[in-house]
């Protein structure tokens, strides 16, 4: 897994959008071959998630994170795999869960660590996540 940086995230999410979320082959011309596409108001409700995050971030000026805070990033690490466990079929590829798989979403939130930093970049990567899928094509419905 690529870590994020302030550099580098914009690329990192178009790199998962276009050529694992999004790739193109299946009989419908707009989704995967092995997965339907997640939909933008699935990956906006993930969003919301982070941008309470980024809520919280922005009014602490401290670069290590409080406890609360941490504690709060743990909170978003079990809804994704919360998410990611519902979502989740055995016998084939779900959108869901396959999102969050190849977004790297949990292990991201892993490296955070008490790093305000490595929180907004994260914050930063999700929204990215969500406008390239909207760039790409990606459907409401």
């Amino acid at each position: 897994m690529e870590r994020l940086t302030q550099l580098n995230f914009a690329r990192c999410a178009e790199d998962v959008i276009q050529n694992k979320i999004m790739k193109k082959g299946g009989k419908n011309p707009r989704e995967t071959s092995e997965t339907p596409m997640i939909t933008t108001s699935k990956i906006r409700n993930m969003l919301e998630l982070t941008n309470t995050l980024y809520n919280k971030l922005i009014k602490y000026r401290e670069e290590e994170l409080s406890d609360e805070i941490m504690s709060y990033i743990q909170y978003v690490r079990m809804k994704f795999a919360y998410e990611y466990g519902r979502d989740y079929n055995e016998r084939k590829k779900t959108p869901v869960s396959d999102f969050i798989k190849e977004a790297q979403i949990i292990g991201h939130l892993e490296s955070i660590g008490n790093s305000r930093e490595q929180a907004l970049i994260f914050c930063k990567y999700m929204e990215s996540l969500v406008a390239f899928h909207k760039y790409h094509g990606g459907r409401d419905k």
